[in-house]
């Protein structure tokens, strides 16, 4: 079951104009022994804010893969990164059986993003094109 790529494969090196921040995964499926969400052969790239959730098949529930960190996201189900401010709570978004991925009421993604990423460049809006706002919240969608 799946592919070679589930949501996105990184192999680039983090700089200012790489960055993986403020990225909502669901549903992806990729082959046994990879992240479904996330897979990285980018030495210490460093990715930020995203929420991975639900990205599985029924041998393969890792949402993360391969040499990169995590910090200040979501991911579930499968084993959660080791980093700062990750977890591995629902992100409660809106209907996933739609591919709504806005985020609810209550979802611990709100004001959770990493308060060191900057929110300049693509980041500086989410999928709505609402302005992000300290302290922004992880995913795609900005809650205002």
């Amino acid at each position: 079951q799946g592919g070679a790529v589930g949501g996105v494969a990184i192999t680039t090196t983090q700089d200012a104009m790489n960055r993986l921040e403020f990225n909502s995964f669901n549903k992806n499926q990729v082959q046994n022994g990879l992240g479904c969400a996330i897979q990285c052969v980018a030495g210490t790239f460093t990715a930020r804010s995203n929420i991975m959730s639900e990205n599985a098949t029924a041998t393969n529930m890792e949402q993360v893969g391969g040499t990169c960190l995590h910090t200040y996201s979501i991911a579930r189900p499968g084993t959660m990164p080791v980093g700062i401010g990750n977890s591995n709570a629902d992100p409660r978004f809106a209907n996933t059986t739609t591919g709504d991925l806005h985020v609810m009421p209550g979802s611990p993604a709100l004001g959770a993003a990493d308060p060191g990423s900057s929110l300049t460049g693509v980041a500086e809006f989410d999928i709505d094109r609402q302005k992000r706002t300290t302290p922004a919240d992880m995913g795609a969608d900005e809650v205002p």
